[in-house]
C-alpha cells in the first residue's frame, strides 16, 4: 500500500487563488508535504510574482499547457458562490480536485472528505460526519459526529458545530458561531458571526444573533 506521502508525490498541485485565503490554504499543503507547484489566479497583476517563493504562473488558460493526468486544484476561494462559478468553468476542462487537509487538523477515519475540500489548522471533524465537495472548514472549527456538511460551505474559523447538525449547499457559518445538535440549515444562508443557532433555519437568508433569527432573505 502506498503511504499518503507517495501518493500526493504523483501529482503537482496547483493552488486557485493567490489571495488571502489562497495563502492559509497553501500553510496547510506546505504542512503535510503536498507537492505544491504554485498559484494561479484571475487578477493579472498577481502574475508572475511569488507568494513566500511559489509563483503565481497565469489563470485557467495555464492548464492548456499541463498534463492533465498529474495536474490536481484546489479552489482557495473564501467566496461560496464565486467558488462554485470557478469549479463549474473548471469542469470543461475535465480537471481533478484534491482536498486538502493541515497536518494539525484532526479528521477522522470514520468521516468522509469530498474532492477539494479544504481543512486548516485546528480544525475537527468527527465520525460520522459527511463533508462535500469544495467546502472549508477553516481555522480551529469543530464538525461533532454524524454531519451532514453539502458542497461549497465554508465553515468559518473558531466555529462549533454538534452532532447531526445539516447544513446545505453553499452556506457560510460565520466566524465564532455555535450550532446546536441536530440543527437543520439551509442552502446558501449566511449565519452571521457569533451567532447562536438553537432552531433550523431555511434556505436562503441571513441570521443572527443568540439566539439566531432570521433579519432578511437572500434574493
Amino acid at each position: 500500500m502506498k503511504s499518503h506521502a507517495q501518493t500526493l508525490s504523483e501529482y503537482s498541485l496547483y493552488i486557485y487563488g493567490a489571495g488571502g485565503h489562497g495563502k492559509v490554504v497553501l500553510e496547510a499543503a506546505i504542512s503535510d508535504k503536498y507537492p505544491i507547484k504554485g498559484f494561479l489566479d484571475d487578477d493579472n497583476n498577481k502574475w508572475n510574482r511569488k507568494i513566500v517563493g511559489y509563483p503565481v504562473f497565469g489563470n485557467l488558460s495555464y492548464f492548456d499547457t499541463l498534463d492533465k493526468n498529474v495536474v490536481r486544484i484546489v479552489v482557495a476561494i473564501g467566496n461560496n458562490s464565486l467558488r462554485k462559478t470557478k469549479v463549474i468553468e473548471f469542469s470543461k476542462k475535465d480537471l481533478n480536485y484534491l482536498s486538502v487537509i493541515h497536518r494539525k487538523a484532526v479528521v477522522s477515519e470514520f468521516s468522509s472528505l469530498g474532492d477539494g475540500s479544504m481543512v486548516i489548522a485546528g480544525a475537527i471533524i468527527n465520525i460520522g460526519t459527511q463533508i462535500g465537495d469544495h467546502v472549508i472548514i477553516n481555522t480551529g472549527a469543530t464538525v461533532d459526529h454524524d454531519c451532514l456538511i453539502q458542497d461549497f460551505v465554508h465553515i468559518a474559523p473558531g466555529v462549533h458545530i454538534g452532532g447531526e447538525v445539516q447544513v446545505g449547499e453553499g452556506t457560510l457559518i460565520g466566524i465564532g458561531s455555535v450550532v446546536k445538535p441536530g440543527i437543520k440549515i439551509g442552502a446558501w444562508s449566511i449565519i452571521g458571526a457569533g451567532a447562536v443557532v438553537t432552531s433550523d433555519i431555511p434556505d436562503r437568508v441571513v441570521a443572527v444573533g443568540v439566539p439566531a433569527r432570521v433579519i432578511r432573505e437572500i434574493k
